[in-house]
């Protein structure tokens, strides 16, 4: 096939694949209703803050999970065209496209045109929560990917350039990857220990221009740091911090001795372990044996990434992302040298160990080709609109000024009625109990603002936090659409102590 001609299907295929059945594959989560939510309010109300039916949470979410970097350029578009989930979904895809493009410009700069085609293929095919599904969601996955991948091609100019430029605008990119996910934080001990492996091992440390962009990113994140402190108000920096530390201790720096198997098990069940692992494995060995410090901050980076997922994470599939599709840059080269090599050699000649390198390289893209296919599969799936359905009921039958308590937050966008929200430390209290199995201790009271409806979703029937009360008679079923279900409240339960069950 012509090169051009190959790109440019690359191209099309990768917005068919962000666009196709949007905003209905995949469905909406919670997560997405954080990320809206700061965006719809400050379009409304000028406010960066979640928002239920007694005020602004200025203390809630998006501050925590997904920062800047992806809530304000969809509240641009927002201001724009109006507030919807496919205008904010198609604002990700837009962060999509430039990321597959760094993606391959990245790759391509590192190791040449072959390995940056092979990258961009497996990119395309793994993991199944790959770039179709987080590229998809209005969520900062993806936004500080793109951000990263900026930052890591001016760090490899930077090492090319006579000026500070580059050193400069790797540290912004670098800092805005920061400041929309948290937990690419991580890339600040990868810039320290880069300095020290540069320093120790490869003799070319340029200090000024190491200190120069780790200094800039250690600098946007202080000065969003600021703004939160800002907005909060500084006396309540101390609840601030610590509703930032409840979720951290539970989530993303849990170190759970008894969560590390299955976080194991998982990088083999994801395919890490085939996809990623010799890629990584062989860069690390090339890179200290042709002493070749280009790729070192990048085998850092998703080396640390891994160890911090399986020590210290509660071990989503999404924390596993971004080491997944990095490390595939690293594949990419791995693929390229054994086809060459097997190339110059022959399939059928060779030792013991030349046969494994070839039946690892079949096994790398039967892999592949299957996993490429599940996701097709997916992608062509039947939509599910069962929470647009929902919706619209709610628009129609609720009457105007009913409260209706929900722990969904992804419908708030979607249907304009007056909900109540649980507060966001329960998610953490909920999170410990169901993964860790901590005691759950909680005087939340769902009936406190008597509400004349309940909403049980996905994320709620997955929390049980609402199953106690159905099972005493709360409520009457009056709707359901999926996942998604609409109960009346009965008063004479409110009214009665039956509500004032003990928590599991």
């Amino acid at each position: 096939m012509n090169k051009k001609l190959f790109y440019i299907f690359i191209g099309i295929y990768v917005l068919f694949g962000a666009t196709y059945h949007q905003p209905y594959v995949p469905a909406t989560w919670l997560d997405e209703g954080f990320v809206l939510q700061g965006a719809t309010n400050l379009v409304d109300y000028g406010e960066y803050a979640m928002m239920s039916s007694e005020g602004f949470r200025i203390l809630d979410q998006p501050l925590i999970a997904n920062g800047p970097g992806v809530v304000l350029p969809i509240t641009l578009i927002f201001k724009l065209f109006g507030v919807g989930l496919l205008q904010a979904r198609l604002v990700v895809v837009a962060f999509l496209l430039v990321f597959v493009m760094l993606y391959y410009l990245s790759v391509r700069k590192l190791f040449g045109e072959t390995a940056a085609v092979l990258a961009l293929l497996l990119l395309l095919a793994v993991p199944r929560e790959g770039i179709f599904y987080y590229g998809r969601l209005a969520l900062g996955n993806v936004p500080a990917l793109a951000y990263f991948l900026a930052g890591f091609l001016l760090l490899l100019h930077s090492y090319d350039d006579n000026g500070f430029r580059s050193a400069i605008g790797a540290g912004l990119f670098f800092g805005l990857a920061m400041v929309t996910k948290g937990q690419f934080g991580l890339i600040l001990p990868a810039l320290m220990a880069l300095i020290v492996f540069d320093w120790v091992f490869f003799k070319r440390l340029n200090l000024k221009k190491s200190a120069l962009t780790f200094g800039v990113a250690v600098a946007m994140m202080g000065l969003w740091f600021l703004i939160q402190f800002y907005m909060v108000g500084f006396e309540n920096i101390d609840q601030h911090l610590a509703s930032i530390r409840s979720s951290s201790e539970v989530t993303v720096s849990a170190f759970r001795i008894e969560r590390i198997p299955t976080n194991l098990w998982y990088l083999v069940r994801s395919g890490y372990v085939l996809f990623v692992l010799p890629g990584l494995v062989y860069a690390t060995v090339q890179l200290f044996k042709r002493r070749d410090r280009r790729q070192l901050f990048l085998v850092i980076f998703i080396l640390g990434w891994t160890a911090w997922n399986v020590i210290a994470t509660v071990g989503w599939p999404r924390y596993l992302f971004t080491p997944y599709v990095l490390g595939l840059v690293l594949t990419g080269k791995f693929l390229a040298d054994l086809v060459a090599s097997i190339q110059s050699e022959g399939i059928g000649k060779g030792s013991a160990l030349a046969w494994g390198r070839n039946l690892l390289v079949a096994g790398i893209a039967i892999g592949a080709v299957y996993a490429f296919g599940v996701q097709v599969v997916e992608l062509f799936s039947t939509p599910d609109d069962s929470a647009q359905v929902f919706s619209s009921y709610l628009e129609e039958h609720i009457e105007e000024g009913a409260l209706v308590e929900s722990w969904e937050w992804q419908l708030d966008i979607l249907a304009d009625v007056n909900y109540h929200h649980p507060p966001n430390d329960l998610v953490d209290k909920q999170t410990a109990y169901i993964h860790y199995g901590d005691e759950f201790v909680t005087n939340y009271n769902p009936f406190y603002y008597q509400p004349e409806y309940l909403i049980i979703g996905p994320f709620s029937k997955g929390m049980t936090l609402y199953s106690q009360y159905i099972e005493a008679g709360c409520c009457q079923l009056v709707f359901q659409s999926g996942d998604y279900d609409l109960y009346k409240v009965n008063n004479d339960f409110i009214r009665s102590d039956a509500w004032q069950i003990k928590n599991p």
